[in-house]
C-alpha cells in the first residue's frame, strides 16, 4: 500500500500548529525596526551616579534619625537632602552618552506561554 507523504507530513504540521496554539498565547505584534545608530545611556557612568547617590543617601538617613527627632521634620530633611545629593552626584557624574548600532529587528508573531 503506497504511503501519501504530503498527506503525512500535512497532518503533522497541523497537528504542531495544534500543540503549538494550546501552549502558547500567540498574538500578531508587528513590529520592525530598521539598522542604525542610536545614543544610550553609558552604564558605567550611570553606575557610578547611582553608587554615589546611594553613598549620600545613606549618609543622610544617618544623619536625620540620629539627629532629628520630629518625623515630619524628618521627611522634610530627607526629601530636600536626597534632591541636593542627586544633583551633586549629576554634576560629579554627568550622562553620557554612547553609540550603539541597532540590527535589523523583524518581529511578526509574540509568543507567551500560557502554563
Amino acid at each position: 500500500m503506497p504511503t501519501n507523504i504530503p498527506t503525512r507530513i500535512l497532518i503533522l504540521a497541523g497537528c504542531g500548529v495544534m500543540v503549538l496554539l494550546i501552549l502558547f498565547d500567540v498574538s500578531f505584534d508587528p513590529q520592525f525596526a530598521l539598522p542604525a545608530e542610536v545614543e544610550l545611556p553609558d552604564a558605567d557612568q550611570e553606575g557610578r551616579f547611582h553608587a554615589c547617590v546611594g553613598e549620600r543617601d545613606a549618609e543622610i538617613h544617618r544623619i536625620a534619625f540620629s539627629t532629628i527627632d520630629n518625623p515630619d521634620v524628618q521627611r522634610e530633611y530627607l526629601s530636600a537632602q536626597k534632591a541636593l545629593a542627586v544633583a551633586d552626584c549629576r554634576a560629579l557624574h554627568p550622562e553620557r552618552r554612547v553609540a550603539v548600532s541597532r540590527p535589523l529587528r523583524v518581529n511578526l508573531i509574540d509568543l507567551e506561554f500560557r502554563f
